[in-house]
């Protein structure tokens, strides 16, 4: 990830059906599923907290190992990143 404050790309639509979320880019006509650690992450890229707080959240959230959650979050940015999702 090259920002280290992540933000969404505004021209993306959020849905919550259930337990499910998806976001669907209406530029590429693109739809992906988030499962709910990408979807804590997604909602963390505000463009205001940085990669290393994003991790810190996630760890008091879910008490995980650092390290796990540290390579996850990468990993997550980086995908959501290649979508087109985050600038």
């Amino acid at each position: 990830m090259n920002d280290p404050r992540p933000r969404r790309v505004g021209e993306v639509w959020t849905r919550n059906e259930g337990d499910q979320t998806a976001v669907f880019d209406p530029s590429s006509g693109r739809l992906t599923r988030l499962n709910p650690s990408a979807l804590a992450i997604w909602e963390l890229c505000d463009g205001e907290t940085d990669q290393n707080e994003i991790v810190d959240a996630l760890v008091e959230l879910t008490g995980r190992i650092r390290t796990d959650v540290s390579a996850e979050v990468e990993t997550t940015l980086l995908n959501l990143e290649q979508l087109g999702l985050l600038k």
